[in-house]
């Protein structure tokens, strides 16, 4: 009788994350499962899953040259992602010699780089105001502004009025309005948050976009639509009538007239 060779098997080499290579028994040494996958970085043959994690593991397919971006979400290239961590080492040594320097460090602009930098030699055209934002009210941790769509910045306002009349454009949502000081500077639509005070918080508050009611038409002139709560917290926690109960009292804690009914959003 004669002998019958058994075909040669291999392991399937997909990486998982903390688990190693996949394993099943395959003749080319990827499973079905994982033989077609495409890398979500660049397009090419994904063979392995991304292990990075905080507290869930992000799990997406990657190929050999590709990893987790090191500065946010999404992923990158090796060459990127080295890039990005040798400029935040940079940016990290460049922030600690400026401690003990009055040089003041400035960005592309010629803006002060933060608060702290700002303090060295305040700028002409500055002033401390009242700054104005809009934020999702709940029990949870995390912290969820109304921002710009479409450059995802936060909405950060010296007009009180403007931000009421902003507020009745979103969607209904249990919110709230917050206040802190800045320095702010109205031609050039340009704010510095007063954080608590510490030197570590003045280095991280840089400067942000201020929005005036001129730049505000322009927004919506383009855009019917240009404002949405920051992602992370879904939910319908509150009813339009409810929505609109409270702009009208908080117009009224500021003394702001409203000049008809506010027609609240229902998405």
């Amino acid at each position: 009788m004669a002998t019958v060779e058994m075909p040669q098997t291999k392991p399937c080499q997909f990486g998982l994350p903390w688990r190693g290579a996949c394993g099943k028994p395959t003749d080319n040494g990827w499973c079905t499962e994982h033989e077609h996958l495409k890398c979500v970085s660049c397009g090419k043959r994904a063979v392995r899953q991304c292990e990075d994690a905080i507290s869930l593991v992000c799990g997406a397919n990657l190929c050999n040259d590709c990893v987790h971006n090191p500065d946010g979400p999404g992923h990158v290239t090796r060459r990127v992602a080295k890039a990005t961590v040798q400029h935040t080492l940079a940016d990290e040594r460049a922030k600690v010699a400026s401690r003990t320097s009055s040089v003041q460090r400035v960005d592309d602009s010629g803006l002060p780089l933060n608060l702290f930098e700002f303090r060295k030699n305040p700028p002409e055209g500055f002033e401390i105001k009242d700054i104005y934002y809009l934020e999702l009210e709940h029990g949870l941790m995390g912290f969820f502004p109304a921002i710009i769509r479409k450059t995802k910045q936060m909405i950060l306002t010296a007009d009180c009025d403007l931000l009421i009349r902003l507020w009745s454009m979103l969607s209904v949502r249990k919110s709230k309005v917050g206040q802190v000081q800045g320095y702010v500077n109205l031609r050039l639509d340009v704010v510095y948050l007063i954080p608590n005070e510490g030197q570590v918080n003045q280095e991280e508050s840089r400067p942000h976009p201020h929005l005036s009611v001129q730049k505000f038409d322009a927004i919506i002139a383009q855009d019917p639509n240009p404002f949405t709560w920051a992602p992370g917290l879904v939910g319908n926690d509150m009813s339009p009538a409810d929505f609109h109960e409270t702009i009208e009292e908080v117009a009224r804690q500021h003394s702001i007239i409203l000049p008809r009914r506010i027609s609240t959003k229902r998405s």
